[in-house]
């Protein structure tokens, strides 16, 4: 089949796009070039013999750091523990399903878990 004038002019018009978008790259990419450079030029003057002994001690800190915040709770029960989530059904001790589910996964929820205690019991009715 021959070639419409249609799509000839879309190829046209890609190809103006290309020539145009290409200069936009190449500057960014220039842009990127230089950037680097000079991040190369900072990272030289870091004195590379040191770095070893300025981790250890920047671990030590981050270890106490740590320690710290990992405090029992005292006094209260204050301590606030992650809502516990059941494997299967996806719902908390109250029955309630986590916030970061929207309402088309919760449906899809509420069928499984439909289909689920529907295989439980006919396995129960097999078995008596």
């Amino acid at each position: 089949m021959a070639k419409s004038v249609k799509s000839k002019q879309k190829v046209k018009i890609r190809n103006e796009k290309r020539k145009r978008y290409y200069v936009r790259e190449l500057n960014n990419l220039k842009k990127l070039v230089e950037e680097r450079e000079a991040r190369r030029t900072v990272g030289d003057i870091v004195n590379w013999n040191n770095t070893p002994e300025v981790l250890a001690k920047l671990d030590g800190k981050l270890e106490t750091d740590d320690k710290k915040l990992k405090k029992p709770c005292e006094g209260m029960d204050t301590c606030e523990k992650a809502p516990k989530v059941y494997g299967k059904n996806l719902r908390d001790k109250d029955g309630n399903y986590p916030e970061w589910m929207n309402n088309k996964q919760k449906h899809k929820q509420k069928l499984r878990n439909k289909r689920m205690k529907a295989r439980k019991m006919k396995n129960k009715k097999r078995i008596k």
